[in-house]
Formats: structure tokens, sequence, C-alpha cells
């Protein structure tokens, strides 16, 4: 697979260049895998930049959640810029800069820019938690490269992530913008300077190739410490260092699915491991005739409401169905499936899970 990005520091990984400065050259040249999740974003943006005219329910449904909520953003940005007769739109462009001898680069899911102000939003299609725009150092850079390419002295960040609430935003002015392009650049530079080779574990090893790697021993640290508390604790729970074991095991998870994706392909392509083998995958079986199933069901003597008692409707299907028979998308889809759906759902809580506070929350 070709990179875009030519192997330089790009804004999507800011975050963890700041953390771990030697994640860079960590990385270098190891190939980046897409998970299931990361291929259901790539299938959102591909719709909202008008790249693909067919896509799963899903990723239909979220995309026009996400341009409902780029269409609230536009118009407010419309509103604090009344005398600009227009703006423009870019989507899904790589802009670059120059921090010293080296280049780096971000690409903005959307930027609407006037003649000084420029809106730049970046969509998010899971649902965990994603810091607010006011602390995503992934934005912070994109609008310094968004200030450079169109000539903005203001611009505004926004998260759009439709499934974890409302549009986050916050605003740099001239003096931010300068500030902020100072710090990239000194970040950039220090990944082939001084800090090519210091490696941190934390948070930022989630989305990382070189975690759980031979690169990155570092990586691994966490998980030891864990196996090493765990056996020396006999079952004690340690409220006092509570938040750093749970950052713990966040970096271990990380690094044993990341071990055992090398281990299934070393098997995979042919090589061994003592004791080891590949388990062959379940079989799943789809019905993809229900009239075929439902009159054989009804000739045995079944009635509709038996029927239908087994069958599980995916409300991504049902909207996209719905929206193809009347015509209609968006809003009006929503509104649409809302009074179909009236009475007839019943809603279910699943058990507490753990999660980060928000900062500043």
């Amino acid at each position: 697979m070709s990179d875009e990005r030519n192997g330089c520091p790009s804004a999507s990984n800011a975050h963890r260049y700041v953390g771990c400065p030697g994640s860079h050259a960590a990385c270098d040249s190891i190939p980046d895998e897409t998970s299931e999740d990361a291929a259901l974003g790539n299938e959102v943006h591909d719709v909202l930049a008008g790249k693909r005219r067919e896509a799963s329910p899903e990723a239909e449904e979220l995309a026009a959640q996400c341009s409902a909520q780029e269409r609230y953003l536009l118009m407010l940005f419309v509103a604090v810029n009344p005398d600009e007769a227009h703006y423009s739109t870019v989507r899904e462009t790589r802009l670059w800069a120059r921090a010293g001898d080296y280049l780096w680069s971000g690409k903005p899911d959307v930027v609407h820019y006037c003649a000084a102000h420029g809106l730049v939003i970046d969509y998010k299609t899971g649902r965990g938690d994603v810091e607010d725009a006011a602390s995503n150092m992934q934005l912070r850079w994109l609008a310094v490269l968004a200030a450079r390419e169109y000539g903005l002295d203001r611009v505004t960040v926004a998260i759009v992530q439709p499934l974890a609430g409302r549009p986050t935003t916050c605003t740099y002015d001239a003096d931010d913008l300068m500030r902020a392009e100072q710090e990239a650049n000194a970040t950039v530079e220090a990944l082939y300077g001084r800090d090519r080779d210091t490696r941190r574990p934390g948070s930022w090893c989630k989305y990382c190739r070189a975690r759980g790697t031979a690169r990155c021993p570092e990586s691994m640290d966490p998980q030891l410490e864990i196996v090493e508390y765990r056996q020396q604790s006999a079952g004690i729970f340690d409220v006092g260092n509570a938040a750093n074991w749970l950052a713990h095991c966040d970096i271990a998870e990380g690094a044993i699915a990341a071990y055992r994706k090398l281990a299934k392909a070393h098997l995979e392509a042919g090589g061994v491991i003592p004791g080891w083998r590949l388990k062959p995958g379940a079989t799943v079986a789809k019905i993809t005739a229900p009239e075929v199933v439902f009159a054989r069901f009804a000739g045995a003597g079944g009635t509709a409401d038996q029927f239908t008692a087994c069958v599980t409707v995916r409300k991504g299907d049902l909207a996209k169905a719905l929206g193809k028979l009347r015509g209609i998308k968006g809003r009006a889809l929503d509104e649409a499936m809302n009074a179909l759906l009236e009475g007839a759902v019943t809603e279910t809580q699943n058990a507490p899970s753990l999660a980060r506070e928000k900062e500043g929350a």
C-alpha cells in the first residue's frame, strides 16, 4: 500500500509524537493494517467526500449524522462571517509544511474558509472517548496547516463524533496559530534529532505500529509489570495506584494484541511455533432469503407472529430501505425513522464499563 505521507510525520500522530518521539523512527517501514473499526471509518469518510455512491447501511447512517453536525457548524461559521460574500470548501486534501530540514503534513477531513477565517472539521466515527477540540493535538496541527495554506489568521477546529454527542470546537487566533506552529515544528525536528530514540509507553501506544515488536521493547514493560503485580497482590485491590495500573492495562492489552497478530501472521505464512497451531475459524451461516424460509415455515403450520419473533431488524438496514423507498435522507430520514419506530422499540442498557474521565470534565 502506497504511503501518501512519504514516511514523513503526520498530524494524525501528533499526540503520540509529543508523548513518545521515538515512535516515529520505530514505526518506519512497518506497514499500516486497517482494523474493522478503521475500515468503517474509511467508508464513512469516502461517503462524505463523495468518493462512493454505495456503502453499508451503518456507514451511510453515520455519514448522514456527520453531515447534519457539519451543517450546524457551517451555519455558525457563516453567522460570524456575515460580511464575506462566499466561502470555499476543500475536502480530503493533504497539506504540507516544513520544520527546518524536514517535511510534515496533515489531511483535514474538510476545510471551509473565507478571507481570513477557516473552519477545520475532523470526523470521528467510533464510540470511544476522544479529546475535546481544545485539547486535541491533531486538530492543533491541522489548524496550523490550514492557516498556512489558505492565508488565515483565525481558525476554528471542530470534532464531529455523532456517536459521542454534539461537536466540540476551539478557535485559534493569529497568536495562537504562531505558537502552535512553533510547537509543531519543534516536535517534528526532535523526531529526527535528540529524541529519535526516546520511547515512552503511554495511551498513545494503542495505535502505534511498533507496539509489541522488537523495535519497541518499552511497550512490553507495562505487561510484565502487571503480571508481577498480579502475582504479588494476591487479589488485593490497590486503590492508591489504581489509575496508574489501569493505564498500564490499556498499554498491555494493545501490546498483547499486536504480538498475537504477529504470531498468527507467522503461522499463516507456514512458520512453526512449538505448541501452537492455527485453529479453523467458526463457520457462520446467514439467512439471505428470508421470504423462502418464511414460506416453508408457514407451510409447516407456522404463523407470521411466530416467525417475526425470531427475526432481528437492524436499524441501519431499515433506514436504508426506507430512505430509498421514500427518496429521503438526512434529517427527513431521521424523522421518518422516528415515526416508523415510535412505540415499537424496547431500549436496554448494557452493564457499565471502565472509561477515562475527559480532561477538564
